[in-house]
């Protein structure tokens, strides 16, 4: 696992009522990408695709909000998802996670992106997210 403490990633907001995350962004953010696409066209649109994809597959609706990684316990084990870096238990190259009201979806080729639905992580799991620059 990654850990990002030590960073320098400033605290933007956090709510411990009901348990929701700490959003960060990166001191040195991070442009949006998805993986082998280089094309500023063929990116949005594919990431609009997979949007569509995971929103019919799950019948959810996905925020606007572009994430680069999550920190959770999940299965009560630390886990890491970053777009770009394998995913600890597939094994395929995460190429995007994308967030619902209820739920983050990591979305690897087989698993949200050609076939398959998403890796789940319920929001309840979530410690740490951190988002592309804008």
């Amino acid at each position: 696992m990654v850990h990002l403490k030590g960073l320098g990633l400033p605290q933007l907001s956090r709510d411990s009522l009901d348990g929701t995350a700490q959003t960060h962004s990166q001191d040195t953010a991070m442009k949006f990408f998805i993986p082998t696409i280089t094309d500023p066209q063929t990116l949005n649109e594919t990431y609009e695709g997979i949007k569509k994809f995971v929103s019919q597959e799950m019948g959810d609706v996905i925020t606007k909000r572009r994430i680069f990684s999550i920190d959770c316990l999940h299965n009560m084990k630390e886990y890491h998802a970053e777009v770009g870096k394998k995913d600890q238990d597939t094994g395929e190259i995460i190429c995007a996670i994308l967030e619902s009201d209820r739920m983050y979806y990591v979305c690897t080729p087989d698993r949200g992106v050609l076939r398959g639905m998403p890796l789940l992580t319920g929001r309840n799991e979530i410690r740490l997210v951190t988002e592309f620059e804008d």
